[in-house]
């Protein structure tokens, strides 16, 4: 049981002591890193120090101009495509037959006309 009290006491110490060390260690750093003049003996004169940034010269401010939104492609209405008109069939040449008089000029037949509608049209 004595053994114990003695290990809680000698425990409580160590951390104390740790605690210090660490404590004076980080004051130590932040002196090196943030050093003080009025610590060092040096006398410290109140001098305005110069802004680094100029301050008669105003800021411009960007003015906001709406922005025009971006005009959209006319859309195209596409009318439906047309169905290509058959062509006219053609009546067979009547052929002459042995027993009929020869005519000089066969029956006018409708000529065919090409179909433009359908090689123009697109799907």
């Amino acid at each position: 049981m004595e053994r114990l009290r003695n290990f809680n006491k000698l425990t409580a110490g160590l951390i104390l002591v740790l605690v210090v060390i660490v404590f004076s260690g980080g004051v130590f750093i932040k002196n090196l890193v943030f050093p003080n003049p009025e610590v060092a003996g040096e006398a410290v004169e109140a001098t305005p120090q110069p802004s680094p940034f100029p301050t008669s010269t105003p800021i411009p401010t960007p003015t906001s101009t709406p922005t025009p939104a971006p005009k959209k492609a006319p859309v195209k209405t596409t009318s439906p495509t047309p169905s290509p008109t058959p062509a006219p069939t053609e009546s067979p040449t009547p052929t002459p037959s042995p027993t009929s008089e020869p005519t000089s000029e066969p029956t006018s037949s409708p000529t065919a006309q090409p179909s433009t509608a359908s090689s123009s049209a697109t799907p």
